[in-house]
């Protein structure tokens, strides 16, 4: 029994880590505010855009200089309302397990009107984000980070979307 212990509490604290929803809580998050057509957000210190949205697509990318961690924020006109969080998440569960290969999604983390959702696949994490900005606003995206660098950017996905704003 003695020897049983120590492998359940290392299954217990993996189970915990698999299941995480991607940073319980918001970074103190540093950096360039990006001016949308319809939105903002705050772009990490350590990244630079490298891409944006023209004219009706608003949307923004950005990365680091060695290219090992992005994120992206994509505006939309029909966003996803709070009460339909759980349903999202859900369905973006299977999709990235049965389609695009993920070891694991964890549980949603809702925070009022942002959801975070943490997909591992082997070599890298997406946090992904949703901000509901309003009965037609809203805010889709991720930050895309190696395993190794989990512990750095816990939170991030949770302090970008809630400094998304409607302009």
């Amino acid at each position: 029994m003695k020897k049983l212990f120590p492998i359940v509490m290392a299954f217990v604290a993996l189970a915990m880590t698999a299941c995480s929803g991607g940073g319980s809580k918001a970074v103190e998050l540093k950096g360039t505010t990006y001016e949308g057509a319809k939105f903002t957000v705050t772009i990490p210190d350590s990244m630079k855009v490298t891409a944006k949205g023209e004219g009706s697509i608003d949307y923004v990318n950005a990365r680091t200089e060695n290219n090992d961690v992005s994120m992206d924020a994509t505006f939309s006109d029909y966003p996803c309302k709070p009460g339909d969080f759980t349903k999202y998440a859900e369905n973006m569960k299977n999709m990235q397990l049965k389609q695009m290969g993920a070891k694991s999604v964890g549980e949603p983390e809702i925070d009022g009107d942002v959801m975070v959702l943490r997909i591992t696949f082997e070599n890298f994490i997406e946090d992904s984000f949703v901000a509901y900005l309003g009965e037609k606003a809203g805010v889709a995206g991720k930050i895309k980070f190696p395993v190794d660098q989990a512990a750095k950017y816990e939170g991030y996905a949770k302090a970008i979307a809630q400094s998304v704003k409607l302009k």
